[in-house]
């Protein structure tokens, strides 16, 4: 963005006409100063970008917090141990980044970007995370993607005590606490439900033994039917006795018993003369 050779030009308009001209001039100057910058606001979804004169004084500001930043003031950051900077106002608290504005070698002031942390934020952080996000500066909520009946329950004694937590318990729920950016009194903190990240496990793994138990049953069912199958099979392919075979057999037995019964004849026959 500070090399849109546009919104330098822009810049070094104003900075060379800016003792040579009437002040109705230069403030139309400004305009397209303003213009410029709420053009590149769009297009970064920056919540503030603004520009500066070497001294460090605001002189033109655009984007969606454009109101809340104070134009013709200077701004202070404040940087955390990791390098990372941020700007605290009444308005509310902003991360905040700055880089040099320059024409062929020729200094001209500064370009800030700044991004609210509000709502808007703490919606985006929650979706890229997948954790609830809050807010808190001077022991009250700025913003939150809590329920709403829980915020209720973050009292300022609940805030104070967040820092040295690991969880808390909001309504019936326990939630674990973690920390994300602190700036004097302005917090951002992610929270996430105990209950709710160990309730899908457990649900999956329900679902897996449920699966497992009918695929047994399955299993069980289809062994059952094959050695019944198996047991079945000589006696249903054995072959059928016929009937001349059956009648033959009986009148065997019943000429054996016959000649079982005959008595015997002892002896010699005599012969008749």
């Amino acid at each position: 963005i500070a090399t849109n050779p546009t919104l330098r030009t822009a810049v070094a308009t104003y900075k060379l006409e800016l003792h040579a001209t009437e002040p109705r001039y230069r403030r139309g100057m400004l305009l397209a100063i303003e213009r410029e910058l709420a053009t590149l606001a769009d297009r970064t979804a920056s919540d503030v970008l603004a520009v500066t004169d070497t001294s460090g004084t605001v002189i033109a500001v655009g984007g969606r917090r454009a109101a809340d930043w104070p134009l013709h003031g200077k701004v202070s950051a404040h940087h955390d141990a990791t390098g990372a900077a941020h700007v605290s106002m009444a308005a509310g608290v902003f991360q905040f980044a700055s880089a040099p504005l320059s024409l062929q070698l020729q200094p001209l002031g500064t370009l800030q970007l700044a991004r609210a942390l509000d709502a808007r934020y703490a919606q985006e952080l929650a979706a890229l995370s997948g954790t609830a996000t809050l807010i808190v500066s001077s022991d009250a909520v700025v913003a939150s993607t809590l329920p709403a009946d829980l915020i209720k329950d973050l009292t300022p004694a609940v805030l104070r005590g967040l820092p040295t937590r690991d969880a808390v318990r909001l309504g019936s729920s326990e939630y674990a606490v973690r920390q994300l950016f602190r700036d004097d009194e302005t917090a951002v903190y992610a929270l996430d439900s105990i209950d709710a990240s160990t309730r899908e496990p457990m649900r999956k793994a329900l679902g897996a033994v449920f699966l497992t138990a009918i695929g047994a049953f399955a299993l069980a069912a289809v062994a059952s039917v094959w050695l019944a199958q198996t047991i079945s099979r000589p006696i249903a392919t054995s072959p059928p006795r016929t009937r001349g075979a059956r009648d033959e057999s009986t009148s065997e037995r019943i000429r054996s018993r016959r000649f079982e019964s005959r008595p015997a004849i002892a002896g010699p026959q005599r012969q008749v003369a």
